[in-house]
């Protein structure tokens, strides 16, 4: 055991900001907030500024500083657009450029000192049932974890973070290095993440777990143990069955604070399967490779294709549409899905494949083929003998048709030979072009 530990303590060592880096953020983090106050000070608004999100929390990684800030306005606002409001303050700050994405309720994010930030307007609601909008409970969450991480003894859930409590970092440094390692571990397998385009394990979630089972270990050791619709809550609060029926998912995690919510309504059964697996593979052979993103190179793909002399390495690159990020990657993940899907109903064995996409422009998705060219017919199933009317239909479209084991086969010419004509077909499609802003083909 005193191995294993030694690497998970290394694994988040070398994931942490140094001192130096820790404290120059927060000094830019505090620098922030006081401008986001005093605009809203000079406009006669009444609202909290307060950090949200893995600042907020402590559980922030080097080199990730995307920072969520609330603007929790005065609960006499709930009648009031607070998309304008907060607009109105964003505009009170000097030289501070932002744009404005559509959710539920508008946000805004904006670069300031080299820090990207999401500006979220919410009522500031001490009690669930007052929530006009599922963000207005995201403070609550905040909340509700520095609880168990003993950061913050508070009567009304009222959070004050407008100055930075620099001995924050320095409480409960076990849990909080248990939700680091959860976040480090999905995030190198590809499944953090409640976008769309992820349909992973949020943040919100990893908390959750972490303080349900108490370590990370022990959430990768309950995992094996894991049936789809399993039901996880923390709070006893026993609603299960009063879950929204169209926010089920694997796992149903009952939200701490809204019991008739499913926390991990977001979670896949492609992502949730493939938490499971890298478990038991990380539990069977623990290394630190396990918590590093594997990022696949040209190089690495083309070994992947040498495991066949007949394999096809297909690359796309492609220029991602302009947008809110959750939309734009929602679109690429479908046009992947939907190419890899077509490749299969194609005949062609993939072997690997993945996709990546920096967030910005540039998006890449690859496909090894074993097959660099199929037979020019394929084997069609038809009807079972006894269907008479179905086996008439289907001897008049193909009068080749023959019985083996009381069915209808017949041999059909393939409309694709090779991969990269299927592809080249595909990307010309209107589903696909209407994704994307362009998409370049590669063959190997």
């Amino acid at each position: 055991m005193a191995g294993i530990n030694d690497l998970l303590n290394k694994a988040v060592a070398e994931c942490l900001p140094t001192q130096a880096e820790e404290e120059k953020l927060k000094l830019k983090l505090d620098e922030f907030l006081q401008k986001l106050k005093q605009a809203a000070k000079n406009n006669k608004i009444n609202a909290e500024i307060m950090l949200g999100g893995s600042a907020a929390k402590g559980t922030f990684l080097k080199k990730d500083f995307d920072v969520d800030v609330f603007v929790r306005f005065n609960y006499d606002y709930k009648e009031k657009d607070l998309s304008e409001m907060l607009e109105t303050i964003l505009k009170k700050i000097s030289s501070l450029k932002f744009v404005r994405l559509h959710g539920s309720r508008d946000y805004f994010q904006a670069k300031y000192k080299g820090i990207y930030y999401e500006i979220i307007p919410v009522l500031y609601v001490t009690e669930p049932k007052k929530a006009m909008n599922v963000t207005d409970m995201s403070p609550l969450h905040v909340a509700w974890l520095k609880t168990h991480l003993n950061d913050n003894k508070h009567n009304d859930n009222k959070l004050n973070n407008n100055k930075i409590n620099n001995n924050k970092l320095n409480e409960n440094k076990s849990l909080r290095k248990e939700i680091l390692l959860a976040k480090l571990f999905c995030k190198a397998q590809g499944c953090y993440g409640a976008e769309s385009y992820i349909q992973g394990f949020s943040g919100h979630v990893l908390d959750i777990l972490i303080v349900n089972y108490g370590s990370f270990l022990n959430l990768l050791k309950s995992s094996q143990k894991w049936k789809q619709f399993d039901v996880i809550d923390v709070e006893k609060h026993g609603t299960a069955d009063k879950l929204n029926q169209s926010k089920i998912s694997p796992l149903l995690l009952i939200d701490p604070l809204q019991p008739d919510r499913n926390a991990a309504a977001a979670l896949s059964t492609e992502k949730f399967e493939l938490f499971k697996q890298k478990a038991k593979e990380f539990l069977a052979n623990p290394s630190p490779d396990f918590f590093v993103k594997k990022e696949y190179s040209l190089k690495d793909l083309k070994k992947l294709k040498t495991s066949s002399a007949s394999a096809r390495l297909i690359i796309l690159t492609i220029k991602a549409l302009e947008g809110k990020e959750d939309i734009v990657g929602a679109k690429l993940l479908k046009s992947y899905t939907h190419i890899l899907k077509h490749l299969q109903l194609g005949g062609f064995t993939v072997t690997t494949s993945g996709w990546k996409w920096d967030k910005a422009k540039k998006a890449e998705f690859w496909f090894v083929v074993k097959e660099s060219q199929l037979s020019d017919t394929t084997l069609r199933m038809g009807p079972p003998v006894k269907e008479t009317r179905s086996v008439e239909a289907f001897k008049a479209k193909h009068p080749n048709a023959f019985v083996k084991d009381n069915r209808l086969y017949a041999n059909v010419k393939r409309q694709f030979r090779t991969p990269e004509d299927l592809i080249k077909a595909l990307i010309k499609d209107e589903y696909i072009t209407e994704k994307m802003d362009s998409i370049k083909l590669k063959l190997f």
